[in-house]
């Protein structure tokens, strides 16, 4: 009985770490606009995401392009991390060597003759992604079985 509710503890454990990883991806959602200001509707993008490590203009640790198309207000949707990559990978970003930056550059007509349209620092929701790698938890042992 007892290897029995061992083997049950092991089994409902495994499944639990294995459902509880952190997916590799950041929401990003922004509007297009034109030259002169005006939303662009429904248009395919071409949109440079890059990742810049401790200040905006620092080394690029990730970059990828992606290509969303608008909606009938200009808003587009990005998951960071499903683009194509450009320069490293998501998941081996070091969020905890300081500040990290996110640089978006966008075409409009859908190619790449990107114009940058911002940086910002990242807060903390990417962190989470960090603590993914964090020291493991402390196993405990059942006693008395």
């Amino acid at each position: 009985m007892r290897i029995f509710l061992l083997t049950i503890c092991i089994i409902v454990s495994g499944t639990a770490i294995s459902v509880a990883q952190a997916p590799q991806k950041i929401n990003y959602q922004g509007i297009a606009r034109n030259v002169t200001g005006q939303p662009i509707p429904n248009q395919n993008l071409g949109i440079r995401i890059s990742i810049h490590d401790l200040t905006p203009t620092g080394s690029v640790v990730y970059q990828e392009t992606q290509s969303p198309q608008t909606n009938g207000y200009g808003l587009y949707n990005l998951a960071i991390g499903t683009g194509i990559p450009i320069i490293g990978n998501l998941a081996d970003v070091n969020w905890s060597s300081g500040n990290k930056f996110i640089q978006i550059e966008l075409d409009p007509s859908g190619g790449n003759n990107y114009s940058d349209i911002g940086t910002s620092q990242l807060l903390s929701v990417p962190y989470s992604l960090y603590s993914e790698k964090a020291n493991p938890t402390l196993l405990y042992t059942l006693d008395g079985f």
